[in-house]
């Protein structure tokens, strides 16, 4: 959080995906976007909780940099069952020196390739 803010830590949001890899890169591109922007207002950390179970955000998580900091055991009750949590986080020492170069190496290619597509359907007549 930036100094002197009395509000906790933001989470990014629990994003939806379909298994479509176009919607990953999207998704990955505009958490790191959200990312970039918390840190570069001075934000220190940023935490993300996920349930055990859900494989899909907890890959995101480690994808775009985050580490986990552990799990919660009976952390929380969802639709009538004890749920576990992972709790990851990232700091902005981790950001600022490994992550955000890494990320964008990797999702420039994905990106623009999918730009291009679309690019190429607002080409085609209706």
């Amino acid at each position: 959080r930036p100094p002197g803010s009395p509000h906790r830590c933001p989470c990014p949001p629990p994003p939806s995906f379909a298994r479509h890899s176009n919607k990953r890169t999207l998704a990955l591109v505009a958490l790191f976007a959200a990312l970039a922007q918390l840190f570069d207002a001075h934000y220190r950390r940023v935490e993300w909780l996920c349930d055990v179970d859900d494989t899909q955000r907890r890959s995101l998580a480690t994808a775009l940099g985050f580490h986990l900091e552990g799990i919660l055991r009976k952390h929380i009750v969802f639709q009538d069952r004890s749920r576990d949590s992972a709790l990851y986080s990232i700091l902005n020492s981790d950001w600022f020196t490994n992550t955000s170069h890494t990320l964008r190496h990797r999702l420039r290619s994905p990106l623009l390739a999918f730009l291009d597509k679309d690019d190429d359907d607002d080409d085609k007549p209706p």
